[in-house]
């Protein structure tokens, strides 16, 4: 913890921070035109096998706000001098706090899509946890790698992991979900039960071994409120999805929709993680002096990126008919994008803030609940806009 004088100062505006934040932007912007394409060759297997489509939004939800927790925590560690930027440090560590998380999450979205589902419980079981450790295998490394790589070039680690591995996430969930889906589906009717119950004992043998550790069970029931939450707002963002879909298509952003609320995540994310870094090392009056630094960073850092993604809408549009308007969508995206980020970064403040007074630690609770509060007001948001500037523009 810093001085008392240290913790009385004020953030001051960053050039640095705001370049580093563009660029993660700028880096999602890539990856949502590489998600774009990998989603379009998907696309045969996601309107053949319902049990992807069900699951695929809760998944990559859950995928992106585990693992932007753990860059958080991994970031704020090795800032605050608790943690070595190696592999095996790190992987020792996060390992048993994440994995079980990530089992006992499937299994929950499960749970929450199955109701009128057209799949089988067992096979949708067996599916979303092959799919979830495929998926955590090829992440887990990734975050690892990117965390140390980062953090020797000098890169401070808050400002770019949130949207790199969302877009990471989104990209990996989508074909380790389709092959999970095809190799389960192949199975000999009853082996699929016999794998899921495997896989299901897998997951809760994991799960107690890694709460018999304290600081495992800490993470862990810490982080599984928010987890649930998290599930809970991503069905109410699929509700108001479904009945603002026709407005969100005549408007032309229906297909930039995922990537608008992917990047909105993205950067409530990283100035969550950065409160929470200023938090462990400063304390609570420093990041409530330095609420208004926050904001205008987050502004600056994000505003390329909403006009590169906002061209990407328009180019997608074109391309497919399904937009002409440039004016109409580029005011929607980038309107958007700027009430999004300053709701984002209140809602980061309010829950940094206040699970840090609770004796929560920020770095397990508030990605997971910002990412999917984003994806919930950002459909809202993204729809009224829709039919506010559809009658004043056109």
């Amino acid at each position: 913890m810093a001085s008392p004088e240290a913790m009385m100062q004020r953030k001051k505006l960053s050039l640095r921070a705001i370049v580093e934040i563009n660029n993660g932007m700028l880096f999602a912007n890539v990856g949502d035109v590489a998600e774009t394409f990998i989603t379009a060759f998907y696309v045969p297997y996601l309107i053949a096998y319902h049990v992807i489509t069900d699951l695929l939004p809760g998944l990559a939800s859950l995928r992106g706000g585990l693992m932007s927790s753990m860059a958080a925590r991994i970031s704020t560690s090795i800032y605050l001098g608790s943690l070595e930027a190696k592999v095996k440090e790190i992987a020792s560590r996060e390992l048993p706090r994440v994995l079980p998380l990530s089992l006992l999450m499937s299994i929950y979205i499960l749970l929450l899509v199955y109701p009128g589902a057209s799949f089988e419980f067992w096979k949708g079981l067996a599916i979303s946890l092959l799919a979830s450790i495929i998926a955590f295998s090829v992440l887990f490394s990734f975050t690892i790698s990117f965390s140390i790589f980062g953090f020797k070039k000098g890169i401070n680690l808050d400002n770019v992991m949130a949207p790199v591995i969302t877009v990471a996430g989104d990209i990996i969930t989508i074909p380790s979900l389709v092959y999970s889906t095809l190799l389960i589906y192949r199975l000999r009717h009853g082996v699929e039960g016999i794998t899921s119950l495997a896989l299901l004992w897998v997951s809760l043998t994991v799960l107690l071994y890694a709460v018999r550790i304290k600081e495992n069970s800490r993470t862990i029931f810490e982080s599984i409120p928010a987890l649930i939450l998290l599930g809970i707002l991503e069905a109410g963002a699929g509700k108001v999805l479904t009945f603002s879909a026709k407005m969100l298509k005549v408007a032309g952003v229906l297909q930039g929709l995922p990537s608008f609320l992917e990047d909105t995540g993205a950067i409530a994310s990283v100035t969550a993680s950065r409160m929470s870094t200023d938090i462990h090392l400063y304390g609570r009056k420093y990041v409530r002096a330095s609420l208004p630094i926050y904001l205008i960073e987050a502004l600056l850092g994000s505003f390329l990126g909403y006009t590169m993604l906002s061209l990407i809408v328009v180019f997608a549009g074109r391309t497919t008919g399904l937009s002409e308007n440039v004016l109409l969508v580029t005011s929607i995206i980038l309107i958007g994008g700027i009430i999004e980020t300053v709701i984002g970064s209140l809602l980061a403040y309010l829950v940094t803030i206040g699970s840090h007074r609770f004796g929560f630690d920020p770095d397990n609770v508030s990605i997971p609940i910002l990412t999917s509060a984003m994806d919930f007001l950002g459909t809202l948001i993204l729809a009224y806009l829709s039919a506010l500037l559809y009658r004043l523009i056109l």
